[in-house]
């Protein structure tokens, strides 16, 4: 029976890296009808795609930032222009092809710790990706923050073998993926540090640096003619938002309190476990390159050059004055469990046990944590609209209907319901007239606009819905009624521009 097993073992990696990917895929699929996130800005996002479709556009920018007046490249767009192309009927679809390129991040982490340290290092990182509590929410929950999640780790990728092998167009995907991710969401700012510095450990000859350059500035190209034509409305904001949006809110931004308090939760949240655990972790990180330096130790220049990017990042995000949400993170994850790795390797170097029980304490915390989330996610969204839609085929005579929100009060909520009625091709611009309205904003009634039915949700009522069909169109817009369907959301988000003078 040993004779027979035995062969196996010369294949130990690939099955190591089989079971980590099956324990990846199972964590990000597994109860996915209640963890997919469904608000606003999915629906929003996903019906400006489909829309575009239907349209044979290829939108030039993307929604606005919440930070000011400047908005996003069209690339988060494209890109799930992509996954709906693929099969537009399902609208479950785009947020499975993203938990599907969370679990190819897995695999590409693995690549990474294969190539800086070999195998072990490679199965080590690999399971701590795919326990992450961070990573495993992002699969879900289809934003553009999440999709850098993904970039960042091919990125990293990209940026080790752009510094460790001679071919040149390494240096062209490279500056492309870069700028790419920046433009799906302006928190990969961070990463263009890594320009600079694949031509600083990497080959420094013409060809690569105009590779590299030529890579980085395709993905601006959208952006940059829609600023030149349109009155360099987006470099207006962005200095403005420099200057001035900045400072209009007050947030804490002290180093103790960025170092103290916001890393060891957010190092938690990344690696899993409690907050105590990841300051022990940021404390034998640092403690490691120390006794590593000490010793007069030689890192290999793929570290120096990622502890280098790293610190680079970690100094700008310092003096971002924005509240710092989890998921303006996401770019740095890849960095945050190689470092966790690289730690946990220099502890079982120095005791082997006692490193051995901190990689199953943290994959045991990571496994906790998540799990944890799993299982109490909740989508009540998508349950909401199917309902209300049943309830509109039982109340009125036509089968498709027309939104209108009031003060755009209930936006959290229609936009889902547009999504969902667009999916079921249930939604036309001379369709049935349905209002929305928040509870604590409600519209005047009369003769036009009759008061259907209450949405009760917890103890409180919250939504009230609207028979709006005997109002004209222009009556409901100069009755702060604002028309929602895919065409208004298309322009308003990506198409506002041609009707204003900037």
């Amino acid at each position: 029976m040993i004779e027979k097993i035995k062969p196996l073992f010369s294949y130990w990696f690939t099955i190591a890296v089989c079971i980590i990917i099956a324990i990846s895929t199972l964590l990000r699929f597994y109860n996915f009808e209640n963890r997919w996130g469904f608000a606003n800005d999915q629906a929003r996002d996903v019906i400006v795609a489909r829309e575009a479709l239907a349209l044979h556009k290829l939108p030039l920018i993307g929604p606005f930032s919440s930070a000011g007046q400047f908005v996003y490249g069209p690339q988060w767009l494209w890109i799930l222009m992509l996954f709906i192309i693929v099969n537009p009927k399902w609208i479950l679809w785009p947020w499975i092809v993203q938990a599907f390129l969370y679990v190819l991040s897995v695999g590409a982490i693995i690549a990474i710790g294969k190539k800086i340290e070999g195998r072990i290092f490679a199965v080590i990182v690999g399971l701590l990706a795919a326990v992450s509590p961070a990573q495993i929410s992002h699969a879900t929950n289809l934003t553009s923050p999440s999709m850098v999640g993904f970039l960042s780790m091919i990125i990293v990728l990209l940026f080790i073998y752009t510094i460790s092998d001679r071919k040149k167009w390494h240096s062209f995907v490279l500056g492309f993926f870069i700028t790419s991710a920046v433009m799906v969401h302006f928190q990969a700012i961070g990463l263009l540090v890594l320009l600079p510095l694949s031509l600083l450990f990497g080959e420094k000859t013409k060809s690569r640096i105009f590779l590299l350059l030529l890579g980085a500035f395709l993905p601006l190209m959208p952006l940059m003619y829609f600023d030149v034509t349109n009155n360099f409305f987006e470099t207006r904001g962005i200095l403005d938002y420099y200057f001035h949006g900045q400072y209009n809110i007050y947030v804490p931004n002290r180093w103790l309190t960025y170092i103290g308090v916001f890393w060891p939760g957010a190092w938690a949240r990344i690696v899993g476990g409690e907050k105590l655990f990841s300051v022990l972790i940021m404390l034998f990180f640092l403690c490691s390159i120390i006794f590593q330096l000490k010793r007069h130790a030689r890192f290999k220049k793929e570290w120096i050059a990622l502890f280098v990017g790293f610190f680079l990042m970690f100094v700008m995000f310092r003096y971002y004055r924005g509240i710092r949400y989890d998921g303006y993170i996401v770019f740095l994850h890849p960095f945050i469990l190689l470092f966790t790795g690289w730690t946990v390797v220099q502890i079982i170097k120095t005791k082997f046990y006692l490193g051995v029980v901190f990689l199953c304490l943290l994959i045991f915390g990571g496994l906790k944590m998540s799990l944890h989330d799993i299982n109490t996610a909740t989508n009540t969204m998508y349950g909401l609209t199917n309902r209300w839609i049943r309830l509109f085929d039982n109340t009125y005579p036509q089968n498709k209907y027309t939104m209108f929100d009031y003060k755009y009060t209930a936006i959290g909520f229609t936009m889902p319901l547009v999504l969902v009625l667009d999916y079921k091709n249930k939604i036309d611009s001379d369709g049935y007239g349905v209002g929305l309205s928040y509870f604590e904003e409600l519209p005047p009634i009369n003769k036009n606009i009759k008061l259907q039915y209450s949405e009760i949700i917890g103890n409180r009522k919250v939504l009230s819905f609207f028979d709006v069909n005997n109002a004209s169109k222009q009556f409901l817009a100069n009755n702060s009624w604002a028309l929602v369907t895919p065409e208004t959301v298309y322009m308003t988000t990506v198409e506002w521009y041609k009707e204003k003078k900037l």
